[in-house]
């Protein structure tokens, strides 16, 4: 009497080289552009981070009817303070690696009343009206998107994209 064997359920290990190779087509094809999504999220995180910074100090001058004054400093970092006392900071830590932040004509303060609209530095210096925000790692011909805060007159802020066109309603 012949015994049958059931033949065992594994792979070969063809199958499994070719398994292999498929996988690291797709991850050769895929990581590039993740790394580039990734770099766009660090963007728009700092630029709402900035958005943030600059929404809350202007709240906190209409509800103190007083100027408060906001701080940019490297990458996303920023402070709100009122007379010297400080309400709120945000680190530059917080997940803004490898963004580089440029204020206008390298402004650092800028200083809302108590009516919301912005007004004069208290030290007389230039206030923030732009803020662009953009990868040092990703470049706009690798796919990486860089970003506008602009800070009107009146006190609103607003993000926009400087690389689209002018009848798109992201543009600046």
């Amino acid at each position: 009497m012949l015994i049958r064997h059931k033949a065992s359920g594994g792979f070969t290990l063809v199958e499994l080289m070719i398994g292999l190779t498929i996988v690291a087509m797709i991850l050769a094809i895929g990581v590039p552009s993740f790394g580039v999504w990734i770099q766009n999220s660090r963007i728009r995180n700092a630029a709402d981070a900035i958005i943030s910074g600059a929404s809350l100090a202007r709240g906190e001058a209409v509800r103190r009817n007083t100027a408060v004054q906001f701080e940019l400093g490297s990458a996303s970092q920023w402070t709100v303070s009122v007379g010297g006392n400080t309400i709120q900071t945000r680190p530059a830590i917080d997940g803004s690696d490898s963004i580089v932040v440029t204020p206008n004509n390298g402004a650092t303060f800028l200083t809302f009343n108590g009516i919301g609209a912005t007004t004069t530095n208290n030290d007389g210096s230039e206030q923030i009206t732009q803020v662009d925000v953009e990868s040092s790692i990703a470049t706009v011909t690798q796919g990486a998107r860089p970003l506008r805060v602009v800070i009107s007159r009146a006190g609103s802020v607003r993000m926009c994209d400087p690389n689209v066109a002018s009848s798109d309603p992201r543009s600046c």
